[in-house]
């Protein structure tokens, strides 16, 4: 009868082990297994012809963008000299005017 209990128990521990051996392995499996999956990670990231495509759409924007600002600058440019040009000759014409009343004061202040 001892002998039946020896074997129980040896069975039971062997079982025991095995368990243990199985729950270990399983720990160290889980523990070494991503999270979250790379498939899921990846979801996360752009492909890289996705960004090929937008860098070429924003190249095309900042060109776009820095042509209207040339355009800008010239038209700009252009009023500011048409300004120019304008307060030149009113400034010359002015000159003139005091020029002819002084003159016409010369004139008579000197006869």
């Amino acid at each position: 009868m001892n002998q039946d209990y020896y074997s129980i128990g040896m069975v039971l521990v062997s079982l025991i082990a095995i368990m243990t051996l199985a729950n270990l392995a399983i720990n160290i499996w889980a523990k070494t297994r991503r999270r979250p999956p790379i498939d899921m990670t990846l979801q996360d990231y752009v492909r890289r012809s996705d960004f090929d495509k937008l860098r070429d759409e924003m190249r095309d924007n900042d060109r776009q963008i820095f042509d209207l600002i040339r355009s800008q600058q010239a038209r700009n440019a252009d009023a500011i000299t048409r300004l120019t040009e304008r307060l030149t000759a009113w400034q010359r014409g002015l000159e003139r005017q005091i020029g002819r009343i002084e003159g016409a004061v010369g004139g008579k202040g000197g006869a």
